[in-house]
């Protein structure tokens, strides 16, 4: 067989030996014909312990592994090929190895022989390096997530608050619906307000990139609390300055502590005055100020230190010498200079000197270094503490440690550059929709089309319409999910029916990739205790994701079953896949991979958000896995089983068919300032069969309500002037007009917005654009008198 196959081994002999992977060649009976230079530098073995042997006898039968018996043996006469199998085993001479196969069955027609290339990657040091890469960004994630004690909130280009954190709400009292929209002068004292130190604040960080100081500031209950404030300014995509961000740290503690200090040297000075002529206490009396002054130093959280007024730093509290990992004699003089970054440390000696020269507070932020080694920021305050004459007895200093504050500001600037990526992102996706439409409605316009063109290209505005709804729900969507706003409405459920909705909703996008989707659920009956439309929204939107990340005509699995007292449901394709630093990220507000290294197809970075946060209400988890680009990916739900029998469906609410409204013809008033919106819906309206008018102001509504006498009023809520639900007020007091029905008209459709408009005695509210299907359910509930 040897001979047989070496001439074809003569002519891929180049071509083996230069991969780098270890590869051997297999005659059809699983003998070794050839092996590459890495085959036997990778294992430690030479070309007479190879060649012509049966692989499994390799290395002392090394090779015998199972999982490659059963490649070879079973699976590859059936194929001509299997890829990246993984194969873990311990060698004799090289230990534990990870390894991926590859291996084809090759044919040779010329002289009918048949060989086989085996080729082998080593991916055991990739794979230690991965677990490790991922511990470290657990452990850095923890940390992130552990910050606490900063009130940080974003102000726009006014300095009104536009977002508000948890922290701000515990520490300021202001909770976020009462801090939003609010000028952030509401933290300032009046003598601040007085003096425009907001304004001030805002202007600086204009010019300078940055405003830091300390002082008072109020919480809602009016207590003063004493806080280290940093602002930054933030940029549009042309740097225009659209806005600030603004970190508090309540530094109250401190500053009583400093306060203390400084009041006990004041009680010092007194005594000293009192005493002056008693020489001889009055030396005492200093002596045991200091030391009460130092116990106290002692106390604070802050590196204190005191110096002489030349500059000679004479003594260090417990704790500068805990962080810094010092010794006395070794900050003797001018030691502290060894533990200031030297690249830092010739500015903060010119600032340093500049105060002892005019005897002016220094205040300053550098680096310093701690026991550890490692160089954090601190903010530094040097007081000069004088006598009654005002000359300088002594220097006291605070370094406080702001390196958690230097955190929270990176993570500001990535959200506010992830807020950008976010804007951009949606500009793009409502521009998609909108661009067919707009050539749909020049088509219309055209006097030769044919009605066949017409249909389509109305059924090509309506699909383009459903995405920019969609859009729409989604945004608002995630906002009351993120804000805990939504509510389940649970009910016994069956898994099936939920899947066989959500396939539906994604149907179309999946047939116009051209994907197949493999449908595999267990003939038991999966009972839930879940919201029917949140779950199929769940589902829908992982079956959305992989139609829209996968190239055309690829394949979707999704598939269901039981495990112990949990549902488990998972969504996989073999798309684009996930690199893996995307992958513990895919399910962050706004996050989405890189559009040119996936070809991604779009998308605002929020559906996987809104699956994570409805899974988890539903007190369950979803994960997702991938084995990197190009190998697809697999998002996997797990949820409670409910054990309870499923309830039979009443008939009567299935089976009630809705009225139909086609042959009852209403007296209906349209009323939107919008005029392109009232006169497409008014044509929509007579098209069904009723008669309508149109108004696009409150006044012009109330007198021909008044006139025209309406079954029903649909009103748009936000017009200038006279808003919706003025009219509606109106409409109610008229005696003639009191029971006329009013659907309001708006683009608002949270569940607050629809209690205003209740209270404000409207019968129904529509959400626009109003869905026909709304429509028509609201005109089936009116009965003529």
């Amino acid at each position: 067989m040897a001979d047989t196959i070496a001439p074809l081994l003569f002519n891929v002999e180049d071509i083996v030996e230069t991969v780098r992977e270890p590869m051997l060649v297999l005659s059809a009976d699983l003998r070794v014909q050839r092996a590459n230079r890495s085959f036997y530098r990778t294992f430690k073995v030479s070309p007479d312990e190879t060649v012509d042997r049966l692989v499994y006898d390799l290395g002392n039968r090394q090779w015998d592994i199972p999982a490659l018996r059963k490649l070879l043996d079973e699976i590859l006469p059936q194929h001509t090929f299997f890829e990246d199998f993984e194969v873990v085993h311990e060698f004799d001479s090289i230990g534990q190895k990870i390894m991926l196969l590859n291996a084809r069955r090759i044919h040779h027609e010329g002289n009918d022989t048949e060989f086989i290339l085996l080729a082998i990657e080593d991916i055991t040091e990739q794979q230690r390096l991965e677990k490790l890469r991922q511990e470290l960004e657990t452990r850095f994630t923890s940390l992130v997530r552990n910050i606490k004690d900063h009130s940080v909130f974003t102000l726009d280009a006014e300095g009104n608050i536009t977002s508000w954190n948890v922290e701000a709400e515990r520490i300021l009292g202001w909770t976020e619906a009462e801090a939003l929209g609010q000028h952030f002068s509401i933290i300032f004292t009046p003598e601040d307000l007085a003096r425009q130190q907001p304004e001030t604040e805002l202007r600086t960080a204009r010019e300078k990139g940055r405003a830091e100081d300390e002082r008072w500031h109020i919480k809602k209950s009016g207590e003063w609390f004493w806080a280290l404030g940093i602002v930054t300014p933030t940029h549009d995509d042309e740097g225009n300055n659209n806005g600030y961000s603004k970190i508090l740290r309540d530094m109250t503690d401190r500053k009583r502590a400093e306060e203390a200090l400084v009041k006990a040297h004041d009680e010092l000075e007194q005594r000293v005055e009192e005493r002056t002529e008693e020489l001889g206490r009055t030396n005492a009396a200093l002596r045991e100020s200091e030391e009460r002054l130092r116990l106290l130093a002692d106390t604070i959280p802050q590196l204190a230190w005191m110096a002489r007024p030349d500059g000679h730093i004479f003594w260090y509290n417990r704790r500068w010498y805990e962080y810094t990992g010092t010794t006395p004699d070794q900050m003797e003089g001018w030691g502290w200079e060894s533990v200031h970054d030297p690249e830092v440390l010739p500015k903060v000696l010119m600032r340093w000197k500049a105060s002892l020269a005019n005897g002016e507070p220094f205040d300053m932020v550098f680096p310093l270094k701690g026991a550890d080694d490692k160089f954090r920021p601190f903010l530094t305050r040097v007081n000069p503490l004088r006598d009654q004459e005002g000359r300088v007895l002594h220097w006291f200093g605070t370094n406080t440690d702001i390196s958690e504050i230097k955190e929270m500001e990176e993570a500001l600037r990535d959200t506010d550059r992830r807020k950008d990526e976010f804007l951009a992102t949606l500009a793009h996706e409502l521009r998609n929709p909108l661009a067919p439409i707009r050539n749909s409605l020049e088509i219309l316009k055209m006097p030769s089309v044919d009605t066949e063109t017409a249909q389509q290209t109305r059924d090509m505005m309506e699909r383009q319409v459903h995405q920019l709804v969609r859009l729409v729900d989604d945004l608002l969507d995630v906002s009351r999910v993120m804000r805990s706003k939504i509510e389940l409405r649970r009910e016994r459920v069956e898994l099936a029916s939920i899947v066989a909705g959500a396939i539906e909703a994604a149907q179309p996008i999946i047939e116009v990739q051209g994907h197949e989707l493999s449908l595999s659920l267990p003939p038991e009956s999966l009972l839930l205790d879940a919201d029917p439309v949140r779950l199929a929204q769940v589902i829908g939107n992982l079956l959305t994701n992989a139609a829209k990340y996968t190239e055309a005509n690829g394949h979707i699995w999704l598939a269901a079953w039981r495990e112990g007292e949990q549902v488990v449901l998972s969504v996989r394709d073999k798309g684009i896949g996930i690199a893996p630093n995307m992958l513990p990220h895919v399910f962050e507000l706004f996050v989405q991979a890189d559009h040119a290294s996936t070809k991604s197809h779009g998308g605002l970075g929020i559906g996987l958000t809104l699956v994570k946060n409805l899974v988890e209400m539903h007190n369950g988890s979803v994960e997702a896995r991938s084995g990197g680009l190009g190998k697809g990916c697999e998002f996997v739900v797990r949820l409670p089983f409910m054990v309870q029998e499923l309830q039979q469906p009443n008939d009567k609410e299935n089976g009630e068919q809705q009225p139909d409204t086609s042959s009852v013809s209403h007296r209906l008033l349209v009323v939107d300032d919008n005029k392109d919106a009232a006169t497409s819906f008014a044509m929509l309206l007579r098209l069904k069969g009723h008669e309508v008018q149109v108004a696009h102001d409150g006044p012009s509504a109330l007198a021909l309500a008044t006139s025209y006498r309406p079954d029903m009023v649909f009103l748009d809520i936000g017009m200038p002037g006279m808003d919706g639900y003025e009219v509606a007020q109106r409409l109610r007091q008229h005696p003639e007009l009191k029971n006329v029905v009013l659907a309001a008209l708006t683009g608002w459709g949270q569940e607050e917005d629809r209690r205003h408009t209740a209270e404000a005695g409207f019968d129904h509210h529509l959400v626009k654009p109003p869905d026909l299907t709304a429509v028509e359910g609201v005109l089936a509930e009116f009965k003529k008198p």
